[in-house]
């Protein structure tokens, strides 16, 4: 929710939150394919590589270059389930 309200930063009170934190800064695969596809792009409309969505390439480009930023921050995961993955991922597999 708070993204897609705009925020994009969180407060935390201690150390152990940063993993849940930054696990839902991550950018899924279709976001991170549409955005580069908008920036690659200078006007119009295209349709998105999963065909779930027209997209405009002025009034998305501010979205597309803030979420490429995100991705190379916080990474790229290939679907929404797997910030489980991220979240309950054993100390070991770090």
């Amino acid at each position: 929710m708070d993204r897609l309200n705009g925020f994009i930063g969180k407060t935390i009170i201690h150390p152990s939150h940063i993993r849940y934190v930054n696990a839902l800064q991550t950018v899924t695969r279709e976001e991170y394919r549409d955005a580069r596809q908008i920036v690659s792009e200078d006007d119009g409309v295209i349709k998105s590589y999963s065909g779930n969505k027209m997209n405009e390439i002025k009034p998305h480009r501010s979205w597309a270059e803030r979420t490429i930023c995100r991705a190379q921050a916080y990474g790229v995961i290939e679907n929404k389930s797997d910030y489980f993955k991220l979240i309950f991922k054993r100390k070991d597999q770090e």
